[in-house]
């Protein structure tokens, strides 16, 4: 089942759902709730051979986005994360999707762990 926004604002209001920080009301869409992009970015280091049979870890630039924005080059991977946290009940699971104003520009988002559920909890 997809929760409509009042039971998403409801869920809020009764903390079932916890977004931190806070966040602007108006970004609850219909059947949905708007995340923004944080502030830090992962880009592997080029030249790298990956062995998945080795233990070895890949290696990444941390870039923190600046006022003046980011440039993604054609091509270019990275890693980024929501600004938004959430904590949800076990009875809750949340799915991440890109947005579809950004696609029409050729932008895509590869979300290999696009769900959010109430196993998680950070340390």
């Amino acid at each position: 089942m997809i929760l409509s926004d009042k039971t998403i604002k409801d869920y809020i209001a009764s903390e079932k759902i916890k977004i931190f920080p806070e966040f602007n009301q108006a970004d609850i869409r219909p059947t949905g709730i708007r995340l923004h992009l944080g502030s830090e970015l992962l880009i592997p280091i080029e030249g790298q051979t990956i062995d998945l049979d080795s233990n070895e870890d890949i290696k990444f630039e941390r870039i923190t986005i600046s006022e003046g924005g980011f440039k993604l080059k054609p091509g270019q991977f990275i890693l980024g994360t929501t600004f938004e946290k959430f904590q949800v009940p076990r009875n809750i699971v949340c799915h991440l999707e890109g947005r579809s104003t950004i696609a029409r520009i050729g932008l895509s988002i590869h979300c290999t762990s696009g769900i959010i559920d109430g196993n998680f909890e950070e340390a």
